[in-house]
Parts: structure tokens; C-alpha cells; sequence
């Protein structure tokens, strides 16, 4: 739990996304922040936080509702003074693509979500410092097991029952909604493991951070791949966020009847110091006829900013080299 929350927090939002997120709640307002640095301000529906779906669905994508509210577990309620802020994190498993935002610890949230499996975690914490590392996490909230929404608070004397009701694993979300997600707020004191302040948790994947941006692979770039049938080539368009990589590659191939191929396959990844990986997620033929395409990877080492070497597999098992070499900044 503790590697995937920082890992969200500064390998894939970033100090920087989180700094000008921070500033924008210090400054009054209601921000909401995804991976890509993108913020927006929050509305309000019936006195529930309302994240836009402009903000969080992509055009053609299916996407549901999910809304709840934050229950305190007893041991927390009486240290509550009125100055603390609930902070949910959202993180899209497959894509990893993730939202933070500042919610209504009253009236709660509502947000719409495309289809994927997600994982959800709250954070109530202190709003008055100036740095979102300085600021002390009084709690943190899982996801519940039941819509809470019937219960209103938990009877006092009935701390060891919060545990019962909270289930951390990924959320499937398909259709069928729209998805109730109530977070139960456990006071610190109940997990010794877990750091009071942001800067503890992610003191280690910063410095993995600091040691990944020795290289920034955004741009646009030449790849030559020799494999087991032949040899191909394709041109690569990357954007780095933090440590991750997404972007397109437009591969062109000529089939054994003569007939060209040319593919555009979405793709992510990751730096990690020098080395590369990149996989495909989609799949879309611009010219020719291919109907099983299957999804390639890439697996290399970093020569410097301009060159890449690895090699190269996809879902069929088919292996090869490839050399990538940078032929725009970005």
C-alpha cells in the first residue's frame, strides 16, 4: 500500500504537479489535479464535491458514477478540530493514470470515471502548511465494504468492528453503475507502519525520481527493429510524466503479398534510471487489412537522450532488436 501510494503521488503526479495543487487549495480554491499536470476547480452538487467529466473521461469513452461520503472510525471523531481537509487519491490500475482532489469531509464527492479497475484512498490532513510534504496526515480513509450512507456514524466503543467494513483491493468499474464508494477514516494511531507526514512516505521514491529524470524521452523518434521474420520500422511520438511514458507509435510493415501495413499502436511505460520499457494498450490499422494484431513490447537500456537499444516481444512470442534514436525534442 505504502509503494503504490507514493509511487501515484511522485512517480506519476510529481513534486511539481503536487506543489501547484497545493498552492491552488492554499490560494481558496477547490483544485483537482491528474497525472499529466492538468488542474481543474471543483463544483459543487447538493453541497458534494462534483469533479467534471470533461476533466476525467476522455471523448468516447464509457465511464460511470461513483459518489460516497467519509465516515470517522470513534477513535478519530474527538480529534477532529475543523481544520482539516479530507484529500481522496484515485489510481487507475492498467493505465495508471491518477486524480487528486479536495472533497467535502460533510456532504462528500461525486466523480465519473471510464470503465477500468481503480484504487481509492483518502487522506485527512492538516490544511494550514505551506508545503502538502509538511502537512500532517491525521488519518487515512479505505474504501468501505457497504454503503454506509444508512449508518450515519459508528456507535462509540466499537473501534475493533471499523476494520470489518474496509476493503482496500482494486474496484472494478463496468457497467452497472452508478457506484456508491463511502471512505472510512482510521485514525494513524491504529497503523504504526504508516508515516504522519507526506515527506516520510516519500522520501525513497523521490530519490528514484531525481535518479529517473537523468533522462527525458519526450519527443518524437525512429525505431529500426530486426525480428525473428523480418525487419520493420515506425516512428514513436513519447511524452514523459515523472517516470511514465505514453504515447503513439505508427508502424509500417509490408505483409508478403506486397501489400503495406501501417499500424498505429497507443502505448505506456516507464524510465527506471537507464532502463526503458514500453508495451502496447490499442491497437488501430490506418492502411491495410489485419485483423489479429497482437501487442508488442520493448524492454531497453537508455545509450543517452537521443538513442535507445533493447529488444523487442510480442504477444505471439515473436522476438527482436530495435534501436530508437530521437529525431525531435519535445
Amino acid at each position: 500500500m505504502l509503494e503504490v501510494i507514493a509511487t501515484a503521488l511522485i512517480s506519476h503526479l510529481g513534486k511539481k504537479v503536487i506543489d501547484k495543487f497545493w498552492n491552488s487549495l492554499q490560494a481558496g480554491n477547490a483544485p483537482v489535479v491528474d497525472l499529466t499536470g492538468s488542474m481543474e476547480h471543483t463544483d459543487s452538487h447538493a453541497g458534494r464535491t462534483l469533479i467534471k467529466k470533461e476533466f476525467t473521461v476522455p471523448e468516447y469513452q464509457e465511464y460511470e458514477l461513483i459518489l460516497g461520503n467519509f465516515y470517522l472510525a470513534p477513535a478519530i471523531r474527538d480529534l477532529i478540530l475543523g481544520h482539516e481537509i479530507p484529500l481522496v487519491l484515485i489510481i487507475e490500475e492498467t493505465q495508471q493514470q491518477v486524480f487528486l482532489f479536495e472533497a467535502d469531509l460533510e456532504e462528500g464527492y461525486e466523480i465519473d470515471l471510464p470503465h477500468g479497475s481503480y484504487s481509492f484512498y483518502a487522506f485527512l490532513v492538516e490544511k494550514d502548511e505551506d508545503d502538502l510534504f509538511d502537512a500532517e496526515i491525521y488519518a487515512i480513509g479505505f474504501p468501505s465494504s457497504v454503503d454506509l450512507s444508512s449508518v450515519g456514524e459508528f456507535p462509540r466503543g466499537k473501534d475493533e468492528d471499523v476494520w470489518n467494513l474496509v476493503d482496500d483491493s482494486p474496484k472494478e468499474i463496468t457497467r452497472g453503475g452508478s457506484y456508491i464508494l463511502d471512505f472510512v477514516l482510521i485514525d494513524l494511531d491504529e497503523l504504526p507502519e504508516f508515516p504522519k507526514y507526506f515527506s516520510a512516505l516519500l522520501g525513497e521514491v523521490v530519490e528514484a525520481e531525481v535518479d529517473s529524470q537523468r533522462y527525458d524521452i519526450t519527443g518524437a523518434w525512429k525505431l529500426q527493429e530486426v525480428y525473428d521474420y523480418g525487419s520493420t520500422t515506425a516512428d514513436a511520438y513519447l511524452a514523459q510524466v515523472g517516470n511514465k511514458l505514453s504515447g503513439l507509435i505508427i508502424i509500417r510493415d509490408i505483409l508478403d503479398d506486397g501489400e503495406e501495413l501501417v499500424i498505429q499502436e497507443a502505448v505506456s511505460g516507464a524510465v527506471e534510471g537507464a532502463n526503458f520499457s514500453l508495451y502496447g494498450t490499442s491497437v488501430r490499422v490506418i492502411k491495410g487489412r489485419y485483423t489479429d494484431y497482437e501487442f508488442d513490447q520493448w524492454v531497453g537500456i537508455i545509450e543517452n537522450n537521443n538513442m535507445i537499444i533493447g529488444r523487442s516481444e510480442d504477444l505471439a512470442g515473436t522476438t527482436g532488436e530495435f534501436i530508437m534514436e530521437r529525431v525531435l525534442d519535445g
